[in-house]
């Protein structure tokens, strides 16, 4: 019988992953999970990529600093590198801090694999996870992509993220720990049973074990066989939609000939791709009874954010009213140019790509962009306009000019720089928008906001 090290060996060789990056991430937190993983990597037989061990410091206990020193001294004694990050707690959110700092480490993960030219990054998560992920979406519901859980092997930036223990079961990787004297520390959030993953974890979970002692392996079945599933649809979905979608009209001929299940399926994935998703079981009935009533060959629905679906004799497409296409044009305003200087009530600002050594101005902030964010543009501000906050909140523009002491007949007169998508980076000469670096960096660009001002007034930033 292969032992738990044997499989973890033939997996990671069958599926040569190492083949072609000559560095691995191993992202370690010091408990026993990812301890043990670590552990396995090391008994690789050569050759195997370099390893690089990477752990954030979340600073929400006190055992986080033992932790640390921990990992400092065992990767110096076995001659691996070891990369840390610390979640500073004033970046700490006063809700949602579970998905707040597994956006934190995942975006210094992506940071390592560009940094090392690492092709994969390896996490610890394993069978039990899997089973408490498949359980809490399907609780909390929605899109059946989501309900397959946690997926072994996917991209990420730019390589994969590869979880190599979804096979093994939380018991298992704990009883090679104990036999192999791996050490680890336990932590002590783990049995908060405030936080939603430690209740199915410690009450949901075994509660499904005394019904059945084999649900953790059912659940990693189903899940399986859904992935299965889900891939059969999609390319199913892409045969489809060449035929009943061109220059992005929906053709009602070749879409009225498909089953009714199909055409479903297809208007979705149609809407999807136009941007509107998660839309209402009603709203999406409503559209289907539209679209196969040949007593109205023309008509029009209002759909979300403002946009409406026409239907003609033969296509669909979704469009803007007249109104909203203008309100659109007006809200666009004088657009930015790159690395050329643009003349504003506050002074002169531009934008460039890269940091001169002579900015011959004020630098007012450092943004990250991706490209379909660009071109930036300038216009007036208007109501319900919002900025984003360090902390993830939003602020209106409105409340700023209020808490800036601006009198009330400039306000009307204040200038703002946008992007594409008409999200608020600067209230100009007063505050910048906190943007967060992404998962994937190497999707956009850094660009550097420099302020030529000829006011009394400095500008604030945040």
């Amino acid at each position: 019988m292969l032992t738990i090290l044997d499989r973890f060996k033939r997996d990671l060789q069958g599926d040569r992953f190492f083949a072609t990056t000559p560095v691995a991430i191993v992202a370690v937190s010091a408990g026993v999970d990812s301890m043990t993983l670590l552990t396995m990597m090391q008994q690789l037989p050569s050759p195997h990529p370099r390893i690089v061990v990477a752990h954030v410091n979340h600073e929400l206990r006190s055992q986080s600093i033992e932790e640390e020193k921990f990992l400092r001294c065992y990767c110096r004694q076995h001659g691996l590198t070891l990369a840390v990050a610390h979640w500073d707690r004033d970046r700490h959110p006063d809700h949602g801090i579970e998905e707040a700092g597994r956006r934190f480490r995942y975006r210094y993960f992506a940071r390592l694999m560009k940094q090392y030219g690492a092709g994969v990054l390896l996490t610890a998560h394993h069978q039990d996870d899997q089973a408490e992920t498949i359980l809490m979406k399907l609780t909390r519901g929605g899109e059946i992509d989501t309900i397959a859980g946690l997926q072994k092997r996917r991209s990420f930036a730019g390589g994969y993220l590869l979880r190599p223990c979804l096979d093994f079961t939380k018991k298992e990787l704990r009883q090679y720990a104990r036999e192999n004297h791996v050490r680890w520390y336990e932590d002590a959030t783990n049995a908060d049973l405030t936080i939603q993953r430690n209740r199915y974890r410690h009450r949901i979970l075994p509660a499904l074990k005394r019904e059945n002692p084999r649900v953790v392996d059912h659940l990693s079945e189903f899940h399986n066989q859904l992935v299965t599933l889900l891939r059969f649809r999609d390319e199913e979905l892409n045969r489809l939609m060449k035929k009943c979608v061109q220059d992005g009209k929906l053709i009602l001929p070749a879409y009225q000939r498909l089953s009714s299940n199909a055409q479903q399926l297809v208007l979705v994935a149609w809407l999807k791709q136009l941007g509107l998703i998660n839309l209402k079981k009603a709203l999406l009935q409503e559209l289907l009874a539209l679209i196969d009533n040949p007593q109205k060959p023309q008509a029009q629905m209002s759909l979300p954010q403002n946009h409406l679906l026409v239907k003609t004799y033969s296509y669909l497409i979704v469009t803007r009213p007249a109104k909203e296409q203008k309100r659109a044009q007006q809200r666009e305003g004088a657009v930015l140019k790159l690395g050329q200087w643009f003349s504003t009530r506050e002074g002169q600002i531009a934008v460039q790509s890269c940091r001169p050594a002579d900015l011959n101005g004020q630098l007012v902030a450092k943004m990250w962009l991706r490209p379909d964010q660009l071109p930036l543009s300038i216009r007036q501000w208007q109501r319900g306009d919002r900025l984003r906050l360090r902390n993830g909140h939003h602020q209106r523009v409105s409340r700023i000019l209020i808490d800036q002491h601006v009198p009330a007949n400039v306000r009307h007169s204040q200038q703002v720089l946008v992007d594409r998508h008409d999200r608020v980076l600067w209230v100009i000469g007063r505050k910048t928008a906190w943007y967060d670096y992404p998962q994937h960096p190497q999707a956009g660009h850094d660009y550097y906001l420099v302020r030529r001002s000829n006011t009394t007034g400095g500008s604030k930033t945040e």
